[in-house]
């Protein structure tokens, strides 16, 4: 046998580089394209865990401050604030061992709830930067709870009296607690206050049945009632006075809505069950809805156009839960492979995949004016939402209105993205 002279190896050994630098040159193009899809830590960052195995962001107001839980290795919750220069805090109790924040408001970033105290009692409370959390009382128990905060500070939510009977009530600095009623119910909770003042929720009536109400401290409570079923609930109010939320409908399903004084309630649905999560000040309204397939999809409702369906990231479900003023949507929806994403939708990109920062799932839950998104990541297998299941199971639900919605699992983190929006491929 001949051997090769030196020329034909140098020739092989140059077709071999070529063949290793192309095959080098696509295996980067597609790491580089996934790690964009995926894993780009220019996405989004997560905000740790603090002592605990797990956390969730629930909210994040227009100047960045995210509220959401962690959880104690012994399983107890707490509260924490995020902040870019301070990073995440605990932001203590009254006492006791737990903290639940319900809402943080634009107002130097005010922050409302629930915490445990010395005690043994339940307290409504106003956390500041300044004067840390402070209890803002009850109507004569060892028990109140807080359910929303204006950007005015005021507060709405529900505590016992000396009696021990449940009351709705309204807080301010000047005012402190006080006990609102509406006629011929039996209970009252409040949910959403806007920045006028309007307080929106869902109260039982003597006769059994839950129906959504609105209620100001100048003209009192108004029920709104229900799309021709037994239930309705609110969901989320604007500045406008309009309210969104869900209601039975005569042949026992559920239909999503939106309110105003002058048309009454309206229902927002593509045929089938529908629900209504969220409002911006445009009147443009989110949720999710039954679609043909079937299928369950994240829905937009405009004045204009009516029903828009915003699609899947392949998989068969999507629901969005937040939309800020310039109609930005944010929610999560399954992928082909059977994977929950967090994912960003506007007119002009569509619905795009914000990733899982090295975690199996993802789900946004908020976003602010600046476009800032909030949510949590987590690992198989999950759980269901503790907060979620408690706030539902207490007013009085069936159980076959709770919530199907899964969640944070054991070792779940809290995530933030901001991500400047890629215009739709044509």
């Amino acid at each position: 046998m001949i051997p090769p002279s030196k020329n034909t190896l140098s020739g092989s050994c140059k077709r071999r580089k070529v063949v290793i630098f192309i095959v080098s040159c696509m295996a980067l193009l597609a790491l580089l394209s996934y790690a964009c899809k995926e894993r780009n830590p220019q996405m989004g960052i997560l905000l740790g865990t603090l002592e605990g195995d797990a956390s969730e962001a629930i909210g994040i107001n227009d100047a960045g401050m995210v509220i959401g839980h962690w959880w104690e290795k012994d399983g107890r919750q707490r509260a924490f604030l995020w902040t870019q220069q301070t990073g995440a805090q605990d932001i203590g109790t009254l006492g006791g061992s737990y903290c639940e924040a319900v809402g943080i408001n634009n107002n130097a970033g005010m922050i409302t709830g629930r915490t445990g105290t010395t005690n043994h009692g339940n307290r409504a409370f106003l956390w500041t930067k300044e004067m840390g959390m402070q209890d803002i009382g009850t109507l004569g128990s060892n028990y109140s709870y807080a359910t929303a905060i204006n950007d005015a500070g005021m507060i709405v939510g529900n505590s016992d009296t000396r009696d021990n009977e449940e009351h709705a009530f309204w807080w301010t600095r000047e005012d402190g607690m006080q006990s609102f009623d509406i006629p011929d119910t039996e209970r009252i909770r409040p949910k959403a206050i806007n920045k006028a003042g309007v307080v929106t929720g869902t109260l039982l009536t003597k006769q059994g049945k839950m129906h959504s109400f609105i209620w100001t401290r100048e003209g009192g409570g108004q029920v709104i009632g229900t799309l021709g079923g037994d239930y309705s609930w609110i969901s989320d109010i604007n500045d406008a006075g309009k309210i969104v939320g869900d209601s039975m409908i005569p042949n026992g399903n559920e239909n999503a809505f939106i309110w105003d004084q002058e048309n009454g309630m309206r229902t927002l649905t593509f045929g089938g069950d529908s629900n209504a999560t969220a409002i911006n000040n445009a009147g443009m309204v989110v949720g999710y809805a039954d679609t043909k397939g079937p299928a369950i999809h994240a829905f937009l409702w405009t004045q204009e156009d009516g029903m828009q369906d915003l699609g899947t990231l392949g998989g068969t479900f999507s629901d969005a839960v937040a939309i800020n003023n310039a109609g930005k949507v944010v929610g999560r929806s399954l992928t082909k492979n059977g994977k929950s994403r967090a994912f960003v939708w506007t007119q002009e990109g569509g619905m795009q995949n914000l990733g899982a920062l090295g975690y199996d799932h993802s789900r946004a839950v908020a976003i602010n004016e600046s476009g800032q998104i909030v949510g949590y990541v987590w690992n198989d297998p999950p759980f269901w939402i503790r907060t979620l299941y408690w706030a539902h199971q207490e007013i009085g639900l069936p159980s076959k209105y709770l919530p199907k919605i899964r969640g944070v699992s054991e070792y779940s983190e809290a995530a933030l993205w901001t991500v400047p929006v890629a215009k739709k491929s044509e």
